[in-house]
């Protein structure tokens, strides 16, 4: 459950590392500095499609490893060492100063205009507390389900996957859940263009550790 109020939600890095209303326009990011995907090229998963196509929540179609191996969009649960998020995407587009004390943060702009991700670490440990992911209408549902569920360590279940195609399909604008240590949200999010043209609209995941919001 989000612990700021019933009206907004936290998106520390992957809108500037402040408290952000639901009606307010998310922060636009720089262009990626990291490496190339590889021979599995994350453009790759980009598809025309109906962008409201139902999500389905089958095992068989989103392999999960707690610590993601490249396939697909990865996905780090909190807990993870930072050295594990900066071997599989190289050099952060940008790192700030975290929102709580002894945290700092990292961003990706992991496809531009498509899938940005963003991670806060605490300065001591290098342990991830809070994971963050936002993807454009275009991007197939069975990946987002994918890393939505490694960002889960691999516990994404029925009702979480639920609440996710609530939030797809307009049903609801935001969706809070708890699943063991983790807290997490999941929303519609409205980013300003430069071109002037039509705001773009992106569905937001972000799962921290219990106790982090304080």
């Amino acid at each position: 459950m989000i612990l700021i109020s019933q009206v907004s939600v936290i998106r520390l890095v992957l809108t500037g590392l402040s408290v952000i209303f639901v009606h307010s326009p998310a922060f636009s990011h720089p262009q990626a500095v990291g490496p190339n995907p590889g021979p599995l090229s994350l453009l790759s998963i980009i598809r025309e499609s109906n962008p409201f196509e139902e999500p389905t929540l089958n095992p068989q179609n989103i392999p999960c490893r707690e610590e993601p191996i490249g396939l697909g969009i990865p996905g780090f649960q909190p807990g993870i060492h930072q050295d594990s998020v900066f071997r599989m995407f190289g050099f952060p587009s940008r790192t700030l100063p975290g929102y709580w004390p002894n945290t700092h943060a990292v961003s990706y702009d992991l496809i531009p205009h498509q899938v940005s991700l963003g991670f806060l670490f605490d300065r001591q440990s290098l342990l991830l507390q809070q994971t963050e992911a936002s993807f454009a209408q275009s991007v197939n549902t069975e990946i987002i389900l994918g890393t939505l569920n490694s960002m889960l360590g691999c516990q994404l279940n029925e009702e979480i996957a639920s609440g996710f195609q609530q939030v797809w399909q307009g049903q609801v604008r935001r969706y809070s859940f708890a699943l063991g240590h983790l807290n997490g949200a999941i929303e519609w999010e409205i980013r300003p263009t430069s071109s002037g043209n039509q705001p773009a609209q992106r569905v937001y995941i972000g799962i921290w550790q219990k106790g982090l919001h304080r």
